[in-house]
């Protein structure tokens, strides 16, 4: 097995630990009468403070889908597999 495989197995652990966790704090959140719940997007500005924060764990999701997916290949093309010589 090499290095990828066991990097791409633990990360499909880490996110079904990660849903079930998300599951969990919603039944909980739902079953818990505390009266009208805390929604960042409901605050003055609080549509853009969620927007910067998803464009900002989109690219730092891109940096490490890239940085698993190539395995440290460089970023000149050496060792990647559709890079021709002739084109």
């Amino acid at each position: 097995m090499s290095s990828n495989q066991a990097r791409g197995g633990i990360v499909g652990v880490l996110i079904v630990i990660c849903l079930a966790l998300a599951g969990a704090g919603v039944v909980f959140d739902l079953a818990a009468d505390a009266g009208p719940p805390f929604w960042i997007g409901s605050a003055r500005g609080g549509g853009a403070a969620l927007g910067a924060v998803s464009a900002v764990f989109a690219v730092l999701g891109a940096y490490a889908a890239n940085a698993f997916g190539r395995g440290g290949a460089k970023a000149s093309g050496e060792g990647s597999k559709d890079v021709r010589p002739d084109a």
